[in-house]
């Protein structure tokens, strides 16, 4: 009767460990569901991020890749005409490493001790080959080389030398204009920056250089 009477003057009895824990679960109950679409939109984002990420990365790496491997030029002067003109800009491939050798006919691109220049030519006579140049013609190893590229004659008489194991006789295509090997000499090996490739300016002048072995 004591229990009757207390509940009656103090009205009902209420559990608080229980009302707390109810009222949290009417909360939970009560939270608004993550919409289907709003799912799937955040998950096609994430998927979106990654591939541009890496997109991205891939891009960087090739630029690395493509300043180490290339060497742009420009052209100044007739010396190869009319293979190359003046103002022409090209990209060469980089002469890294020992398994890259010039073959006769390549254009190559080059600089001279003391000089912070680069210089274009083309090569002619390769290491350890006989070089002559008479009657306005290139023999190597006593057999004319045929050039189909050459602009003129090839004047100034050269003496037979004989090329080293590191050396490159070099000439302009424009054989009245140009100073070449006939000038300064043999080219060693270590002098070459890279081997054109292709004239990218201006743009109607844009071509491949291909190489033309003898």
């Amino acid at each position: 009767m004591e229990f009757s009477e207390r509940a009656s003057a103090e009205g009902p009895v209420v559990n608080r460990e229980n009302q707390r824990s109810s009222i949290g679960r009417e909360r939970e109950t009560d939270a608004p569901a993550t919409a289907p679409w709003l799912v799937a939109v955040r998950e096609c984002g994430l998927r979106l991020r990654r591939p541009g990420m890496l997109a991205v990365m891939a891009a960087a790496t090739t630029g690395v890749v493509f300043s180490f491997l290339t060497v742009r030029f420009r052209v100044t002067g007739a010396s190869m005409e009319p293979t190359l003109r003046n103002g022409d800009y090209g990209l060469a491939l980089a002469a890294k490493g020992p398994l890259w050798d010039p073959a006769r006919g390549a254009i190559i691109v080059f600089t001279r001790a003391g000089d912070d220049a680069d210089y274009v030519k083309r090569v002619v006579g390769l290491p350890g080959e006989e070089v002559q140049i008479k009657d306005g013609l290139v023999w190597i190893n006593d057999r004319e080389l045929a050039e189909s590229y050459a602009q003129g004659s090839t004047v100034s008489d050269f003496d037979r030398c004989r090329l080293g194991v590191d050396e490159y006789f070099l000439l302009g295509d424009h054989r009245m204009r140009s100073r070449d090997s006939r000038n300064f000499g043999p080219v060693r090996r270590s002098a070459i920056v890279g081997r054109a490739i292709l004239v990218g300016w201006p743009w109607s002048s844009r071509r491949l250089l291909l190489t033309t072995e003898q």
